[in-house]
C-alpha cells in the first residue's frame, strides 16, 4: 500500500490464472500504484466466475 489517498471506485476486468477474464467488476483503485480492493459483491462475482465449469472448447484438426 503507497498510502495515496485518492483512490478511485472502477469498474475493472478481473484475469483469472485459469484463462477467464471476469468483466465489470466493481474495485476501489488507487491510481498512483495501481492496487485494487474488492467489496464482498466483488468478491462473489469473481467466485463465481473461477467455479463456474466452462463448456468443452473445440479442438481444431
Amino acid at each position: 500500500m503507497c498510502g495515496s489517498r485518492s483512490v478511485r471506485r472502477l469498474l475493472v476486468d478481473v484475469h483469472l490464472r485459469s484463462g477467464k477474464v471476469v468483466r465489470g467488476v466493481e474495485a476501489d483503485v488507487c491510481p498512483k500504484c495501481g492496487e485494487r480492493y474488492y467489496d464482498l459483491d466483488a468478491v462473489a462475482k469473481i467466485e463465481k466466475a473461477w467455479t463456474k465449469r466452462s463448456s468443452p472448447r473445440r479442438v481444431a484438426r
